[in-house]
């Protein structure tokens, strides 16, 4: 990685005092230029995007727990009405 140390930087339009780019410490303040963060506003869209998709998983892994846990109980319940049917038809045999 390279690095470059500067004090201020002055455009065609800027001056000493009011310079439209300055640098100073870790921050760089951009005044009046009209840049547009491109790379910023990308990386919120994808942001966006991935939270949208992570969603999309969470909710599909809730319903496919959910289906399992209906189907082991209807499971459950049909084990016990033919374990009750069993029983009922035995004692009458009795």
């Amino acid at each position: 990685m390279s690095r470059i140390n500067v004090d201020k930087i002055t455009g065609a339009t800027g001056t000493a005092s009011g310079a439209p780019i300055t640098l100073s410490g870790d921050t760089a303040t951009l005044s009046g230029t009209g840049v547009t963060f491109l790379l910023v506003i990308l990386l919120d869209k994808v942001f966006i995007q991935l939270v949208r998709v992570l969603y999309q998983i969470m909710l599909s892994v809730v319903m496919i727990q959910h289906h399992r846990e209906v189907k082991a109980q209807k499971f459950g319940h049909k084990l016990i009405h033919q374990l009750l049917l069993q029983l009922t038809s035995s004692s009458e045999q009795m």
